[in-house]
């Protein structure tokens, strides 16, 4: 397989083409240079009337310059055109052309003397576009930006894949004398190949044996050595379960301790408060008690108050007025009961 890539011919493209699409491949051009080989491509815009003066013109479009039209002149036999040349008066004018042939003197001065008409200023506008340095890594980046989106449309199945087609062929080698007649084997072979059937089949009874105790063996090794591992491995856990136990019954003990202190607080607590209460109310019944002696107090120094306050009337009157011996003891007798009287009170 061989072959070689097909040439890709790239097309020159023009200075003008370069300035429309926005890019200048070549770096001697310049803006000016591009104007100069424009000049033969442009074209003098046609005469407006004098109500419309201007025009809109876009920012990245080119006018021409004003200049005055050209003459017209026949055209020009050239050297390869055989046909025979058409003379000026053959060509088909249009009715507002004035030629010599076709007007009058006067009309030629008129043409001559009148002023151009009014055309529209044209003139250029935007910015020259220069040549630019593209980096390698902004080309590294477009390529790689440009693989991606293909590798999803493809994906996506917008773009067909490329097949990729891979041949080969196979070849089988064999020998000719196998499609040949074949000898049958003598009859011997039948009963050594039966004796080998039987030696291999007690054979293979022994090995199914052994392999089975062995299978056996191995199984009671592994369940072994899955207990002994299940043992080291839950030891641990054993321990935390008893610690945990251990644990949550000393809580407890603690819960009912702490609870057990709180009753007995809470009953002294109880007893105290009983004895506060009945000194309380032995208080207040002692208060009780002596409130009402100082008013019995009271009550009986007022009468003796009166009394005294009546005995001294007494013996002022008697002092004032002296009685007979009779009277003076029945004061005498009266003063001694009310003297027993206040005593006995």
């Amino acid at each position: 397989m061989g072959g070689c890539n097909q040439s890709k011919v790239v097309p020159a493209s023009s200075p003008a083409n370069e300035f429309s699409t926005g890019m200048v491949k070549n770096k001697s051009l310049s803006f000016w240079k591009f104007l100069k080989n424009r000049h033969n491509m442009i074209r003098v815009a046609p005469a407006l009337p004098e109500d419309q003066l201007t025009t809109d013109v876009s920012d990245r479009t080119i006018v021409g310059i004003n200049k005055p039209p050209s003459p017209i002149h026949p055209r020009l036999r050239k050297s390869h055109d055989d046909s025979p040349s058409l003379t000026f008066s053959e060509v088909s004018l249009s009715p507002y052309m004035i030629t010599e042939d076709t007007a009058d003197g006067d009309e030629l001065l008129e043409v001559e003397i009148a002023g151009r008409p009014p055309t529209p200023d044209l003139y250029i506008l935007g910015t020259p576009l220069f040549a630019k340095k593209i980096s390698n890594k902004k080309k590294l980046h477009a390529r790689q930006e440009s693989q991606e989106i293909l590798r999803e449309l493809r994906n996506a199945g917008i773009v067909a894949r490329q097949e990729t087609r891979t041949g080969g062929v196979a070849y089988e080698y064999f020998v000719k004398e196998k499609f040949g007649l074949l000898k049958k084997p003598p009859a011997r072979l039948e009963k050594l190949k039966k004796a080998k059937k039987m030696r291999e089949a007690r054979g293979d009874a022994k090995l199914r044996e052994e392999m089975e105790s062995r299978m056996q063996m191995a199984e009671e090794r592994r369940k072994n050595v899955l207990d002994k591992v299940r043992i080291q491995q839950t030891q641990h856990l054993v321990l935390d379960i008893r610690r945990a136990r251990d644990n949550s019954a000393a809580l407890e003990e603690e819960k009912i301790q702490a609870t057990a202190e709180r009753l007995q607080q809470k009953e002294i607590l109880s007893q105290v408060m009983q004895g506060r209460a009945t000194v309380n109310r032995g208080l207040r019944n002692m208060q009780k008690k002596h409130h009402h002696t100082e008013v019995r107090l009271r009550a009986a120094l007022k009468k003796m108050a009166k009394k005294d306050e009546e005995l001294r009337e007494a013996r002022e009157i008697i002092v004032v007025s002296p009685m007979r011996g009779v009277e003076q003891d029945q004061d005498q007798s009266e003063e001694e009961e009310m003297a027993a009287e206040h005593i006995c009170n």
